[in-house]
């Protein structure tokens, strides 16, 4: 029974490391269309509806239109379920355009209509329904009846609306998409000048998506270079025989590009984090001052909705990622597979496991998101440190 636990050790140790990674890429594939979004707070005197139409009607006739929201958060607002006589405290979210750019995995997504539609969370569904089946029902806000259009999980209890088109109210935000844009920061500047937005601040959520995604990426980093290492280990043995100590360099650096090629890896730098005059030294001293002030400032500022379903995103990935980590340098893990069956048995196990974890986040919508492929890359892995496992010192 002891010989067959054991046995089972660094089967059940892998399996659960794929789980973990599985959940830290579904979470960096939550994070992703948040990242391609920026927000304007509106300094002085904010919009209304009317101004959004004008707004809506000015940016159709440029030449590359953005898509745009303006909303605003209300907290401590009660609900109630007007069949039932339940009521929840909740943020709401006043919107006029797209939600998706607020909610993405709210679906269908709300749109400028009538005013009456509205989208909940699960918690609150469960609070005024008994059910997070709650399409078709209704909601009462503020003396208004709205029908629940689409149910979204969110970590605090939040009911998002359509802006009645005859109300007076007034939105302080304004998110952009920004998606597929070279310069995100520049065309969100131009945006507010164009409309005359007197943004007091700009908040571009690159940053945290791409965070979120490096801690996605981070179990592959370290499998790319453990297996540099192992190989430079075995090259540095072979100082007498400058043939093979070459041809190990360049399979240290072969089998570590193929785990981040199949991971996803990508390398790319932004266009604003390049200086348009390569002579203009003062450029990175600039940028690396304002990027302090901003990130100083963001973390200082009150967070709304989409910050903290960002923040969440990036908390649970990065504490799947550390946690696969871990369970991925147990020694179970890292001693050699002295017997081929045990090899095998391992193998069948981490090809098992990375099936498992591809069907957990979504199977196709992992390759469009290009997202690790763990049933590739884990795979790959074992089977180059055992490959230089074989290679004698």
């Amino acid at each position: 029974m002891t010989t067959v636990l054991r046995r089972l050790e660094g089967p059940l140790a892998l399996l659960l490391a794929l789980a973990l990674w599985a959940g830290a890429c579904l979470f960096a594939g939550a994070a992703a269309p948040l990242g391609e979004r920026a927000a304007l707070q509106i300094g002085g005197a904010p919009a209304g509806v009317p101004a959004a139409r004008e707004m809506a009607a000015a940016e159709a006739r440029t030449e590359h239109p953005l898509a745009f929201t303006l909303w605003r958060q209300e907290d401590g607002q009660t609900v109630e379920s007007p069949a039932l006589s339940r009521e929840h405290t909740v943020s709401v979210l006043t919107l006029w355009g797209e939600s998706v750019l607020l909610l993405p995995d709210a679906r269908p997504s709300l749109a400028p209509a009538a005013g009456n539609g509205c989208l909940i969370d699960r918690t609150t569904a469960l609070s005024l329904f008994g059910d997070a089946r709650a399409e078709g029902q209704k909601v009462r806000w503020n003396g208004r009846d709205y029908t629940v259009r689409g149910v979204f999980d969110a970590p605090e209890a939040t009911l998002a609306v359509e802006a009645d088109p005859a109300s007076e109210v007034l939105f302080d935000r304004v998110t952009l998409d920004l998606s597929g844009e070279e310069n995100p920061r520049g065309r969100a500047e131009e945006f507010a000048m164009r409309h005359g937005l007197p943004g007091e601040r700009i908040v571009q959520y690159g940053g945290l998506a791409a965070l979120t995604r490096f801690f996605c990426l981070l179990p592959a980093l370290a499998a790319a270079c453990s297996l540099a290492v192992r190989f430079f280990g075995r090259a540095r043995a072979r100082r007498d025989w400058p043939v093979q100590r070459a041809l190990l360099w360049i399979a240290a650096v072969a089998a570590a590009a193929a785990v981040l090629w199949l991971a996803g890896v990508r390398p790319a730098v932004p266009q604003d984090l390049i200086p348009t005059r390569w002579s203009d030294f003062s450029f990175w001293e600039t940028l690396f001052t304002e990027r302090r002030a901003e990130w100083t400032d963001y973390l200082w500022m009150k967070k709304e909705r989409p910050d903290v379903l960002l923040l969440t995103a990036l908390l649970k990935a990065a504490a799947c990622s550390l946690a696969a980590l871990l369970l991925a340098a147990r020694p179970a893990l890292r001693r050699p597979a002295a017997d081929p069956r045990d090899f095998a048995f391992l193998l069948a196990a981490c090809l098992c496991g990375s099936f498992a974890g591809v069907a957990l986040v979504g199977g196709g919508e992992l390759l469009a998101r290009d997202l690790p492929m763990l049933w590739l890359t884990a795979p790959l892995w074992l089977a180059a440190r055992r490959a230089a496992e074989k290679i004698p010192d």
